[in-house]
This record gives C-alpha cells, sequence and structure tokens, in this order.
C-alpha cells in the first residue's frame, strides 16, 4: 500500500505528553484506608520532610485510578519540598513512575480496549469508530495495536464508507486548511461490497502509519473543516466532513499515542495489565 503526500506540509507543533508531571491532579474524595492524607501530615508538621514524602510514595503500590488519591498525596507533599529536600527523596522514581502510568490510564478510559490473551497483544479502538454501523455513515478509525511486551505499538487508520451507491475505493484524499493528503488503496488493504442487514454499500481502507503520517493527522485537527473524500476506480467520488466526534476520536488515540511513545515498555505494560 501507498501513501503519498501531494501538498507542502506546514510544520504543526507536537502535541505535548499529558504525563501530569509536577502539576496537581484533580482530587479525589477521601484516601483508601491506610494512606495518610497530605493533609493530615500538614497538620502535624507544617515542614514537610523527605522521609514523610517517601512514606506517601511507598503508599502508592500498584498503579491504577483508584490509586489516584496516593499519587495525588505524594505528589502534592514531594512539591512542599526544596530542591535539596527533592534531591532526598530516594524513591521519587516511583512517583514519576505512577504519574506515567496514571496519565496513560487516564487516556485509555476514553477508548474501549481489548486484550488477545493468545497473542498477548492489546487493540484499543475508541467508541466513535466502533459505532460506525449503527450509526450507517462514513468515518475515520485511528487505532492501535500493541504486543512484544509492550516494545512494539502501531498506529493503524481505518476509513469506512457507507453510502447508497457502491463504490470500489482507489484513494482517499483529506483536506483541512492548507493541508491535503491521498491515500492509495492497494488490492490487500481495502475491500467494499453491500451489507443486507445495514441496507447500505460499504467500503474500507486500511493504512499503518508512520509517526510522519501521524503528523498528517494532527495538522488536520488545525483545521477548521475537514473533507474525506472518496474516489471510487470508477472516478466516482463522496465527499464526508469530520465531525466533532470524529475529530474527538482522532484526537483522544493521538494523546494516547503520545503518552505510550514517552514511556518506556515496561511502563506501557504495567498501564495496560493494572
Amino acid at each position: 500500500m501507498k501513501i503519498t503526500e501531494k501538498c507542502n506540509v506546514l510544520v504543526a507543533s507536537a502535541i505535548v505528553a499529558a504525563l501530569i508531571s509536577g502539576t496537581a491532579l484533580p482530587a479525589l474524595a477521601a484516601s483508601p484506608a491506610g494512606d495518610v492524607p497530605f493533609a493530615v501530615l500538614a497538620q502535624q508538621n507544617s515542614a514537610v520532610t523527605p522521609e514523610q514524602v517517601e512514606a506517601l510514595i511507598s503508599q502508592i503500590g500498584t498503579v491504577t485510578r483508584s490509586r489516584r488519591a496516593a499519587i495525588v498525596a505524594a505528589l502534592d507533599a514531594y512539591n512542599q519540598l526544596d530542591d535539596a529536600g527533592k534531591a532526598a527523596v530516594t524513591n521519587f522514581g516511583v512517583l514519576a513512575e505512577a504519574q506515567q502510568i496514571l496519565g496513560i490510564q487516564d487516556a485509555l478510559a476514553k477508548c474501549n480496549v481489548n486484550y488477545d490473551a493468545v497473542e498477548d497483544c492489546w487493540a484499543i479502538t475508541t467508541p466513535h469508530d466502533d459505532s460506525i454501523d449503527k450509526r450507517k455513515t462514513c468515518g475515520i478509525g485511528p487505532n492501535l495495536y500493541i504486543w512484544d511486551k509492550g516494545n512494539t505499538i502501531v498506529f493503524w487508520e481505518d476509513f469506512t464508507y457507507m453510502g447508497s451507491s457502491e463504490l470500489d475505493i482507489n484513494d482517499i484524499i483529506l483536506r483541512g486548511g492548507d493541508h491535503k493528503y491521498t491515500y492509495i488503496c492497494d488490492y490487500d488493504n481495502s475491500g467494499y461490497g453491500y451489507d443486507k442487514e445495514l441496507g447500505k454499500w460499504f467500503a474500507w481502507a486500511t493504512f499503518e502509519m508512520e509517526d510522519s503520517e501521524v503528523e498528517w493527522l494532527r495538522n488536520l485537527l488545525s483545521a477548521d473543516t475537514v473533507i474525506m473524500r472518496f474516489e471510487g476506480t470508477d472516478y466516482s467520488k463522496f465527499d464526508y466532513t469530520w465531525t466533532a466526534d470524529d475529530r474527538q476520536a482522532v484526537t483522544d488515540i493521538i494523546d494516547l499515542y503520545d503518552l505510550l511513545k514517552a514511556v518506556t515498555p515496561e511502563v506501557r505494560e504495567k498501564a495496560l495489565c493494572n
């Protein structure tokens, strides 16, 4: 399969990975049993010590979203220390990793995550993409596949046509402002037919994206309007304009991809498995 860019591309600012580090996380209600809230420590001793911070970090345990309060308490206490005090915290790496894992898990919560125990891999899609058949409409479906103990991440992009007329996709053109990108289909990455249950003609194509091609999606998101044109082998055309939900689905997968790429394979696997 081939993917070609047919215009000059403006350099878009990279989306900053939301690792939560250095900023206060949303506070929850009471800490889980056994945790010592930072507020209690503050009442007991207005001057937080590195030892107290280390104790809070040691209470984090296995990182899940339910441990947010413990992570918040440790981070709040750590941020009260001066530079010398921060340097004296011997288990800060545990806190830093917890923030990374929590950030990934928050991003995963916006997606559908399916684990294949036989293949030992994860397939990550968005609820919007998964509802295309229900909506009986066109759509773009960014998704991720992760395997090899978190070492390998692949970004896939699926395009779906659904309409009242037969369309065998030859290429797909995306236009957003000054950005225009063309995806050329081959016989082995596309297909089409008629779905009797849906009462619609459908066509689809899927592409594996390089990092530079993921950047195309960032560029398109900067435009006010994105038009997705399906061109058939018989030169027929069908234009579909991204909805707000399409944009959000693309944004959610890109944000998750950035977070996963910013950490080690070991941290990725912890975030996915916990």
